[in-house]
């Protein structure tokens, strides 16, 4: 997908943003830690490869996220430093067009990480996150602003350990471990308000 917008919010969570016309496919998992509730964000890029319009130009574009991405300064690893992740690794799966690059970040929690999105877009006003334990039951709640849900949101959350107990605005794995964001009526009015409930205590 051709990535055109702010880089790694909700709304545009489905395309990271990179500089010129870098075309590529990209998929998103935060992978929870039930107990402490920090997340490991893994970012895939596959298929990068531009579409300008002369050969010189797309080698030119290519070049360049080649050299970012060896120096780990690519717009991913860029946009995780700015939401203060805690340790930030590339890893290079195809070293020659179209690329293929995975990007890893460490964030302490999940209500931390959902509240710097928040900010990082200047809708820290509009949404909140918060994380409520109760033994070896925790439950996330995300309140975002409406539009952060226009059109595909590829992120999926897949607990460690445990399992989800419940959700809202998720759809749920067969084994209740992983959670994909819902697809929103058209037109709804108002904040989106996104739940996770899961547990440690045996069961599934």
């Amino acid at each position: 997908m051709a990535n055109t917008g702010r880089t790694l919010t909700i709304g545009v969570i489905a395309g990271l943003l990179t500089a010129g016309c870098l075309i590529k496919e990209e998929h998103h998992t935060w992978y929870l830690e039930p107990d402490s509730g920090a997340v490991t964000w893994v970012v895939l890029e596959q298929d990068v490869r531009s579409d300008a319009k002369t050969e010189a130009e797309r080698a030119l574009e290519e070049l360049g996220f080649w050299n970012d991405v060896q120096a780990e300064d690519h717009g991913t690893a860029r946009t995780f430093r700015e939401l203060n992740a805690t340790r930030i690794r590339t890893q290079v799966l195809r070293s020659r067009t179209p690329f293929g690059v995975l990007t890893e970040a460490s964030f302490p929690s999940i209500d931390e990480l959902g509240l710097a999105l928040l900010t990082y877009e200047s809708d820290a006003a509009k949404g909140s996150s918060t994380l409520e334990r109760d033994g070896a039951v925790s439950e996330w709640t995300w309140t975002v602003p409406a539009d952060w849900l226009d059109g595909d949101f590829p992120l999926r959350i897949v607990l460690v350990r445990g399992h989800f107990e419940s959700a809202a605005g998720f759809v749920l794995s067969s084994d209740n471990r992983a959670a994909t964001i819902e697809e929103r009526d058209q037109g709804a009015q108002g904040p989106a308000v996104l739940r996770l409930r899961w547990s440690t205590g045996g069961g599934q």
